[in-house]
């Protein structure tokens, strides 16, 4: 929500799930250095659509 604007965008997506070991190389490319928690689970979301 832009509040100073009064907007907001609307997203219509389906969401899936994956276990981080069943993605080890998406798991690499997200994981960050800096950030020292272990990533466990993945959302990847495929927009349908927006307003």
């Amino acid at each position: 929500m832009d509040y100073p604007k009064q907007q907001r965008l609307k997203i219509w997506a389906h969401a899936s799930v994956q276990f981080a070991e069943e993605a080890p190389q998406l798991t690499e490319q997200l994981q960050e250095d800096a950030y020292p928690a272990k990533i466990e689970r993945i959302f990847t979301f495929g927009i349908q659509g927006f307003d």
